[in-house]
């Protein structure tokens, strides 16, 4: 079926249109989920970190080992949440 041609030089500039201004608005949606999501990246506290062996009081060595920071949960918990929300933004 063949269109008119005004009908489309119409549906060519609304196409066009839409794309001048959804373009700007996800760039800056994107740039805005980028820097909260390294800003909250700042914040969070290592997963894990490496303990060298040492003597106990009593005398007993324990071993090297890894482990969470004391607190580290609960103070990670609204970085992380920020996090999650700005990978929605992210495409991969």
């Amino acid at each position: 079926m063949s269109y008119p041609s005004n009908y489309r030089i119409l549906m060519h500039r609304f196409s066009v249109s839409k794309i001048h201004i959804l373009l700007p608005i996800s760039i800056i949606i994107f740039i805005i989920s980028l820097h909260f999501y390294t800003e909250a990246g700042k914040h969070l506290t290592p997963y894990s970190v490496h303990v060298r062996g040492y003597y106990r009081r009593d005398g007993t060595y324990v071993s090297s080992h890894y482990r969470r920071p004391p607190g580290s949960v609960a103070h990670d918990a609204p970085y992380e949440s920020t996090r999650n929300v700005c990978k929605t933004f992210f495409f991969y």
